[in-house]
């Protein structure tokens, strides 16, 4: 139905793909010469399971291969694919002008392809893809001539069940929001250089043992069910902290509450420990303070303008 609407603009959404045996009625689709849209959208949806394990076929593969989009593509989500591997086209030779992907419950065992070399990236989101245990090179795609995730804005990982390592290596020179959440067998590490940082989130990763980043220039940093983590070089710039857990907090708040000099907002929560000393909160002078708030056993504090 989509071979002749070559003049297809804006969004397309393509559901039910798991139906899809056949590469040629992918083939068909035409999706290459549909120069004009800018969003697409690709879901198999969720699979049954069949006499004990997915049903994972190499058609979903080379039909997936087959929906190959058009240059001037600009945003592009695939959800819930289970081939044994990303198709060959995506690629910044193949798509120079994507700002934004997204990754989600792609539950297969290999690695992620080398999005660190799209050049005009700006946007990455990567969920649920439980097959993924180590994120390391081959995501960076290195070569001589570019500078990985060169453009790259926003990163996050989500609910990554099956995820222990990150061989973080340099790239990311204009990151400014990277967020880390559910991913309970990460261990290490977090890049060390972010010289864009502006927000930095990682929650429920018990078992990451890592400094967060050197960056100069983060203003909100939210730290929750993540005792591990380490502040090596404490930010300047803070003006929003969320801190969670007792570990977290009995090793954090004090820094953060002396070296912040720009806070303007600090939470806290799930602190089951003995008391803190709160007297410094008597005397500290915020500029700009404007909110504290308390959760278990910790007490409510709020400036005065």
């Amino acid at each position: 139905q989509l071979a002749e609407l070559n003049y297809l603009q804006g969004r397309l959404q393509i559901s039910g793909l798991k139906n899809v045996i056949d590469p040629a009625h992918a083939v068909a689709a035409n999706l290459k010469d549909k120069k004009h849209l800018e969003e697409l959208s690709m879901a198999y949806d969720e699979l049954r399971e069949m006499d004990g394990s997915v049903t994972v076929t190499k058609a979903h593969v080379y039909v997936l291969e087959a929906l190959q989009p058009n240059r001037n593509l600009m945003r592009l989500t695939i959800k819930d694919y289970r081939g044994s591997s990303f198709p060959n086209w995506l690629g910044d030779r193949h798509l120079p002008n994507l700002v934004s992907l997204e990754l989600l419950g792609c539950k297969l065992r290999s690695q992620l392809p080398p999005l660190g070399q799209f050049t005009s990236l700006k946007k990455l989101s990567i969920s649920d893809c439980d097959g993924i245990e180590i994120i390391g090179t081959d995501f960076y795609g290195y070569n001589s001539s570019n500078v990985p995730f060169r453009s790259l804005e926003t990163l996050r990982f989500e609910h990554m069940s099956e995820w222990k390592e990150w061989l973080s290596l340099e790239g990311f020179p204009l990151l400014q929001d990277l967020c880390i959440k559910h991913c309970p067998k990460l261990k290490s590490s977090l890049p060390q250089h972010l010289p864009s940082l502006q927000k930095l989130e990682i929650i429920d990763c018990q078992e990451l043992e890592a400094s967060i980043p050197k960056a100069d220039n983060i203003s909100e940093l939210e730290l929750k069910r993540c005792d591990e983590i380490l502040i090596n070089e404490l930010p300047s710039s803070l003006k929003k902290v969320i801190l969670c857990g007792t570990r977290v907090i009995r090793s954090m708040l004090e820094k953060i509450l002396f070296n912040s000099a720009f806070l303007e907002e600090l939470e806290v929560e799930d602190f089951f420990g003995s008391n803190l000393e709160w007297s410094s909160l008597d005397f500290l002078s915020f500029r700009g303070w404007n909110h504290f708030s308390g959760g278990s056993c910790l007490p409510t504090y709020a400036a005065s303008e």
